[in-house]
């Protein structure tokens, strides 16, 4: 009987409603190919700040998972940037999350030479394309002379 009690209790300790599966995803940025900000979503506000003189029309950010959830290989993900108003600047589509999804920054560089906008943000989406309400924030940009 004791033997029992005690099988009874390491089963309720492992049970999934007292350890959830659920994790949180870390996210690699990279600016132009080298590492500019592991991002750990919903812990805290990422905010960077990057000299206009060091963006070109050939620039880059790109995003990967490093660590977090399994993820089905052609889960659809979206890497989205959205200018100070708001407004959609540009969106890209990827399909595996483990590999990098690479965005130019041409879009977002005319984009303020067009609007004069310096806070950029940038989001992610596992399932849909990116709206402010249905995202997860990853970094704010901020251009400065």
């Amino acid at each position: 009987m004791r033997s029992l009690l005690i099988l009874l209790f390491c089963f309720s300790a492992f049970n999934s409603k007292a350890m959830p599966t659920d994790t949180i995803t870390v996210w690699q940025l990279d600016f132009n190919g080298k590492k500019y900000s592991t991002v750990f979503p919903y812990s805290y506000y990422n905010e960077k700040t990057i000299s206009k003189d060091t963006l070109t029309n050939e620039s880059t950010f790109s995003i990967r998972k490093t660590a977090g959830c399994l993820w089905w290989p052609d889960r659809t993900f979206y890497f989205a940037v959205y200018g100070q108003n708001e407004k959609l600047v540009q969106v890209v589509k990827g399909v595996n999350p483990d590999k990098s999804l690479k965005m130019s920054l041409r879009e977002l560089l005319a984009y303020h030479k067009r609007t004069g906008e310096v806070i950029f943000d940038f989001y992610y989406s596992l399932s849909e394309t990116p709206t402010l309400k249905s995202a997860v924030h990853v970094i704010r940009l901020t251009l400065v002379d």
